[in-house]
């Protein structure tokens, strides 16, 4: 679909099921953010099949679990905002979702230390997104993936 940030998505997810790719988020300030999107061009949540909620349910309760082993997340907030899409014309929504793990403690994975100063709190946006080096990036999608099959 031409104007979608997922139907042209250039970069190929680390992870997918039958009607969902999961990509690493650009940002890691908090460690394990994802971006899990809708492998068919759905525009709202009514859209989705039953087929589609299966198997989200299935990935929700495979992603907490994968966090939690892999980085000792306390809990994971799921957002399903699509705001983005509305910034530009003509809108083009399609359902994604962000999975974000939230820390109680920092953490500490390959040489790295993150901590989640808003625990216990809605997360922010912050504008000076925590952007890690591809070879880092990929030891996090690794570590999940342990977790994920």
């Amino acid at each position: 679909m031409q104007n979608c940030d997922y139907c042209s998505v250039e970069k190929l997810p680390f992870w997918k099921t039958k009607h969902w790719n999961l990509f690493l988020s650009k940002d890691q300030t908090y460690l394990g953010r994802c971006v899990l999107a809708l492998n068919r061009h759905a525009g709202s949540i009514p859209e989705l099949s039953q087929e589609e909620w299966a198997d989200l349910f299935e990935i929700m309760k495979k992603f907490e679990n994968a966090a939690k082993k892999a980085f000792g997340a306390t809990s994971i907030n799921w957002t399903c905002l699509m705001n983005h899409a509305y910034k530009l014309k003509p809108y083009n929504p399609h359902v994604h979702w962000h999975p974000r793990p939230r820390y109680a403690q920092p953490i500490e994975f390959s040489g790295e230390t993150f901590t989640d100063e808003k625990f216990g709190r809605h997360y922010e946006a912050i504008d000076a997104n925590r952007k890690l080096s591809d070879e880092f990036r990929k030891a996090i999608e690794s570590e999940l993936l342990k977790y994920l099959r």
